[in-house]
């Protein structure tokens, strides 16, 4: 099997996290205006986060992800959106863990 290219994946991803996520997010969620996401798709580099995923996702959103949002949720239905990704780039649903990095405290 092929090496992932983190980078040219990382970039289809904000872009199907910016059309799919926003639309799960406008129809699901209280919140009109679309976010903007990057997302950097990175291997896991840390012994614990290891034994469990093999990628982690970097999510970073602009606004900043409102306190009210139930992220943990959000966080499963971004997982499950990996799914749709052909197997060529990867098997990413195997072992990605999603981490949005912008949330307003």
């Amino acid at each position: 099997m092929k090496p992932l290219n983190l980078g040219k994946i990382s970039s289809m991803l904000s872009k199907f996290y910016n059309t799919y996520g926003n639309k799960y997010i406008t129809d699901n969620l209280e919140i009109n205006e679309p976010f903007h996401f990057n997302v950097f798709l990175r291997r896991s580099d840390f012994m614990d986060d290891m034994e469990k995923y093999d990628y982690i996702a970097e999510i970073y959103s602009y606004p900043s992800i409102p306190n009210d949002v139930d992220i943990s949720s959000l966080k499963k239905e971004f997982t499950k959106m990996l799914k749709y990704f052909d197997e060529s780039f990867g098997n990413l649903t195997k072992a990605t863990e999603i981490k949005f990095m912008d949330i307003q405290r």
